[in-house]
């Protein structure tokens, strides 16, 4: 923002604001002393003192200056990052697909796993047999009364 357009810029403002005071007092003078429109720019009219009025463009002029620096700063960041995106998104697209194939290779080494544990659950299975158990002959003769 160059110097001479906040210069026209603060002229221009002050000059607005001064003819709105001007128009305020031709306008007063044709009304009525009790009307609320009379009576309303009288009570406005000793806060548009031109050094009041200076003091409300001095601080538009700032905020405008601010306001400019700010979209400076994000028009900055945002030509960074349109330059930093396409590198970043091969970046994070190599990086979905490796978490990709890895979910892969972890639902075949799943299933595999599972395929072996039913096989080995099978072969593995204790023969179903209706005998009764064996009893040590041992423990039969503790058991018995003696004759």
């Amino acid at each position: 923002v160059s110097t001479q357009s906040t210069g026209g810029d603060r002229a221009a403002a002050l000059d607005f604001l001064l003819s709105i005071r001007e128009e305020i007092d031709a306008q007063t003078e044709e009304m009525d002393e009790n009307s609320p429109a009379r009576l309303f720019p009288k009570i406005l009219k000793p806060f548009l003192q031109p050094r009041d009025i200076e003091r409300v463009v001095d601080m538009q002029m700032e905020a405008k200056q601010r306001v400019a620096t700010a979209l400076q700063t994000i028009r900055h960041f945002n030509d960074f990052a349109e330059r930093l995106f396409p590198v970043l998104q091969e970046d994070y697209e190599a990086q979905i697909n490796m978490i990709r194939e890895m979910k892969r290779d972890l639902d075949d080494v799943f299933l595999r796993i599972m395929t072996i544990k039913e096989i080995l659950a099978q072969e593995m299975k204790p023969p179903t047999t209706t005998q009764q158990p064996a009893t040590d002959s041992r423990l039969k003769q503790t058991t018995q009364p003696a004759p």
